[in-house]
């Protein structure tokens, strides 16, 4: 190697090299670094040709004003950062950006994805209008869910580390919300109160738009929940494995043209159950006992029962009377 002791061994660097480094300092241009926090304050898209790929990175690289640079781990994002950009379709963060604060995405109605493998917060708002959203999983990982933040979200998969998280996705607006509580702590279970609305406003400046919320499933795992009470409107709701005990209002108030109850039982001295539907379809799996010790257990308009189709046979045993003023039907 005599001919290189003074000069450069050309070389080309590997592909999955090159692709690594773009990938953590690949900064989509108009995006603005605040160098004391590191957390990126602004984005000015381009007026000729704005991006629709967002690529905020890990690391930011800083020229220092005297022909070096210094490459600087990017703390954030700030609230408000996109709100109301309607050109945005995708957004790839950082691994080091833990949290979406309130409002970052808000109004940005072509918002399809968002990838974020390091996010552990959402903010109030943080997704309000994203209405072209692809379908958002919230896993246990997340540790905060603020209010409103799905709110006219296509359809939100959860599972709830925490009480509150879960409280915040049952609330969140969005129009198809599958909420799993099989995470939630023991001691968290009792008292918990879910108020699914059947419609949600949109808060976001200069829109008027009311989201119709569609189906709300609640995933107990087949726990026990002291004093649950749970109020839906959505048009359809799903209700499985929840074991609800110690009530004194009334536990299941729902609104819905459609509800499905699948190894729920129900044990309260109000009401278990109040249908409010002109007529509400009720899907049977496997075996659901309503119970009150106030004697009247579910009151309703009409009623239509019938079971999940497959090999099982549905049960509804009701300890108490069924008060209706329609009609019921099914077997």
């Amino acid at each position: 190697f005599s001919d290189y002791e003074t000069s450069i061994i050309p070389f080309e660097i590997p592909v999955f090299v090159n692709n690594y480094v773009n990938n953590r300092i690949a900064e989509t241009a108009g995006l603005e670094c605040d160098p004391d926090t590191n957390v990126y304050t602004n984005y000015t898209p381009d007026a000729e040709e704005p991006a629709t790929i967002i690529s905020v990175p890990s690391y930011h690289v800083v020229e220092k004003g005297d022909g070096t640079f210094d490459s600087v781990k990017v703390a954030g994002i700030s609230s408000d950062l996109f709100q109301g950009n309607t050109e945005i379709t995708g957004v790839i963060l950082g691994h080091h950006i833990t949290e979406i604060p309130d409002n970052a995405f808000a109004g940005c109605t072509n918002l399809r994805y968002v990838i974020c493998p390091g996010v552990t917060k959402i903010g109030n708002n943080a997704f309000d209008g994203c209405v072209s959203l692809n379908t958002f999983t919230v896993s246990e990982e997340i540790t905060s869910v603020g209010r409103d933040a799905f709110r006219g979200v296509p359809e939100i998969v959860a599972v709830a580390a925490d009480a509150t998280i879960a409280k915040n996705i049952a609330e969140s607006g969005a129009l198809k919300i599958t909420l799993d509580m099989g995470v939630v702590p023991e001691e968290q279970l009792a008292g918990l109160s879910f108020h699914v609305d059947g419609q949600k406003d949109n808060h976001v400046e200069g829109e008027d738009v009311i989201y119709n919320i569609d189906t709300f499933e609640l995933r107990g795992k087949d726990r026990t929940y002291p004093g649950l009470v749970l109020k839906s409107e959505a048009v359809n709701t799903v209700i499985n494995g929840v074991n609800i005990t110690n009530g004194t209002g009334i536990s299941l108030n729902l609104t819905s043209e459609n509800v499905t109850l699948n190894r729920v039982s129900v044990d309260t001295a109000g009401y278990a159950m109040l249908l409010s539907a002109p007529t509400t379809n009720v899907i049977l799996g496997a075996t659901n006992t309503l119970k009150s010790a106030g004697g009247n257990t579910v009151v309703s308009r009409s009623i239509a029962l019938s079971g999940i189709p497959d090999n099982t046979v549905d049960k509804l045993i009701v300890d108490g009377k069924v008060l209706y003023c329609g009609t019921l039907t099914g077997e």
